[in-house]
């Protein structure tokens, strides 16, 4: 519901009327939406999943035809499928992208950088926080440690470069106290 919610809201549509909590609703929600883009391009971008349900599943089906069709409860009903509309979806997990996007739409990606330039990513936040030097000899000799425990992970090194930074800068004022 509250994913249909905010796509309507970004589609332009208001939303303060809509129910937030009465999961029947999501067959009204998805027709709206498909309606709100019908004709239209778009995009949608569907980040980090890591789970499958039934109202994220086969993204690419299509909206039930005929007479008597009613919209359905999942995500894909919502989405023309000819109106140049696309959504990409990320997970780390390949059998969560394929249930939602089927075999022959999987695009993998390598997105595990090596250690080197783990270690840039971690120094130039580093650089960017100012709050320690870069050259500092506990940092310099954490390198190896930090570029492995970032396993290729942008995030994760400049996650640990807000972090550590942190911790030496505690450490030395308590030394020099």
């Amino acid at each position: 519901m509250r994913t249909t919610r905010m796509m309507l809201e970004q589609a332009g549509c208001d939303v303060s009327e809509l129910s937030t909590t009465n999961v029947g609703d999501i067959p009204n929600l998805t027709e709206k939406l498909y309606r709100r883009l019908t004709g239209k391009r778009y995009l949608i971008v569907l980040d980090e999943i890591w789970h499958v349900n039934g109202w994220y599943g086969d993204l690419c089906s299509e909206q039930p035809k005929g007479d008597d069709a009613s919209f359905g409860d999942c995500i894909s009903h919502a989405l023309p499928k000819d109106s140049g509309g696309r959504i990409i979806v990320t997970s780390r997990r390949e059998r969560v992208a394929r249930e939602m996007v089927g075999e022959e739409n999987l695009m993998p990606i390598d997105t595990l950088l090596d250690r080197e330039i783990g270690w840039s990513v971690f120094s130039e936040a580093v650089r960017e926080d100012g709050r320690v030097d870069v050259n500092n000899s506990t940092l310099l000799k954490m390198e190896e440690i930090i570029s492995k425990n970032c396993a290729g992970l942008p995030f994760v090194a400049r996650t640990l470069a807000t972090i550590i930074p942190e911790q030496i800068q505690k450490e030395e004022e308590e030394q020099e106290a």
